[in-house]
């Protein structure tokens, strides 16, 4: 096995921006490898969290496996792979999938990019940690400003005792060692450990909502869904897309409200949408509804037709993993520009430091203030420029 540095390669983030400043990768990403880089003999890899595929592409072996939650992360991979053709081939898995389902024998390398959540970090070490026999190396990085000891306790809880690196260009390597008793104990099936789904009920609305691990808001309503739930529109009979949709609190909602409409649930997250449908099963909404429901993963609004949605409803995110950034929320609030019909509304809500009217304003004639509280803003927008948003919008 050998390693490419990611400076060696053409690698780009996505979704794809003009003028991009920021890397696909990070000093984490450099650190990591070049501790890969002193391992000899690896067959197979199987890399959770890269953001945009560098960790994967750089990692020289017979197999290596991308297992990400994000619908970005496979768009990002796949556009990379076709740019570097010199790199191995890299699968990718969705985490609603376990790798390395046909592998008779444990893997040789497990790299793990830190997240944001913790109960993501749990699940994916417990699902995993059957792969991981006496002679897998364990390395997991992250930047230091972001890193945790509840990180250390979690792989120290499953899989084994971790040896931190040293601290280079603000970010750390973890090292783990195999504990193969106590990953008998994690893998045994009699005696389920870790984060479980966290179902719960959204007052004074009544509605059941089912969290898998990682996705936003686990236990409560987010501040923002709280100031736009009770403005969500009524009698509203064609399409109606949750972009963004995470557990799907605003989607069910308009679903009960509207039950002569086409619901679209819509996430680049494949656990988000999952949580979705969880919900929505659970309030028992399947046949109470006159079109069929929809449940996506996607990058934004990717494959809508244009003029098409008469309600969007969107809860935007103002970062990409750790990166704090509106190019996410930018693409989504342009794409809704050109999906929604001319009659149709878009239904957002964001902090007020954020200044979404003033990007709404580019795109679309007219756009109100619906509701506000000292944190947070709804704005709706109707009348989108259509010439004007295809012109500005960033791909």
């Amino acid at each position: 096995m050998s390693v490419i540095l990611p400076t060696s390669l053409d690698l780009v983030r996505w979704p794809l921006r003009q003028n991009e400043t920021l890397r696909a990768w990070d000093a984490a990403d450099e650190y990591l490898l070049q501790q890969v880089s002193d391992t000899e003999g690896l067959a197979t890899a199987l890399v959770i969290n890269d953001a945009f595929g560098a960790l994967s592409l750089c990692i020289q072996c017979h197999s290596v496996t991308l297992w990400s939650d994000s619908k970005l992360a496979e768009l990002a991979l796949a556009h990379n792979q076709k740019a570097n053709p010199q790199c191995y081939s890299v699968d990718f898995q969705s985490l609603t999938e376990l790798p390395f389902q046909q592998l008779k024998q444990p893997i040789d390398l497990l790299v793990v990019k830190l997240p944001r959540s913790l109960s993501l970090l749990e699940w994916q070490l417990v699902q995993i940690a059957h792969l991981i026999g006496p002679q897998t190396k364990i390395m997991a990085a992250g930047m230091v400003k972001h890193m945790t000891l509840a990180q250390n306790q979690i792989f120290e809880k499953y899989l084994g005792k971790v040896q931190p690196s040293l601290a280079k260009k603000k970010a750390r390597v973890l090292h783990v060692t195999p504990d193969l008793e106590l990953l008998a104990k994690t893998t045994n099936p009699e005696k389920p450990v870790g984060p479980q789904d966290k179902r719960w009920q959204a007052e004074p609305y009544s509605i059941q909502l089912n969290n898998r691990p990682g996705v936003f808001s686990r236990s409560k309503l987010d501040p923002g869904a709280q100031v736009i739930l009770p403005h969500i529109p009524k009698e509203v009979t064609g399409k109606i897309i949750d972009l963004g949709c995470g557990n799907g609190v605003l989607g069910i909602q308009a679903a009960k409200l509207n039950p002569q409409a086409e619901i679209h649930f819509v996430d680049e997250s494949s656990l988000a949408v999952a949580s979705a449908e969880d919900g929505f099963k659970l309030n028992n909404l399947e046949g109470s509804l006159a079109n069929p429901v929809t449940f996506q993963q996607n990058n934004c609004l990717d494959g809508f037709d244009a003029d098409s949605a008469d309600l969007i409803l969107c809860n935007p995110p103002f970062h990409q993993g750790h990166t704090v950034g509106d190019q996410i929320a930018w693409r989504m609030l342009s794409q809704a520009a050109k999906v929604l019909s001319p009659n149709g509304e878009l239904l957002v809500v964001g902090n007020r430091h954020l200044g979404y009217h003033v990007t709404l304003k580019r795109l679309f004639h007219e756009v109100r203030q619906v509701a506000a509280d000292p944190k947070f803003v709804v704005l709706a927008a109707r009348k989108p420029r259509k010439r004007e948003s295809k012109a500005k919008t960033k791909e």
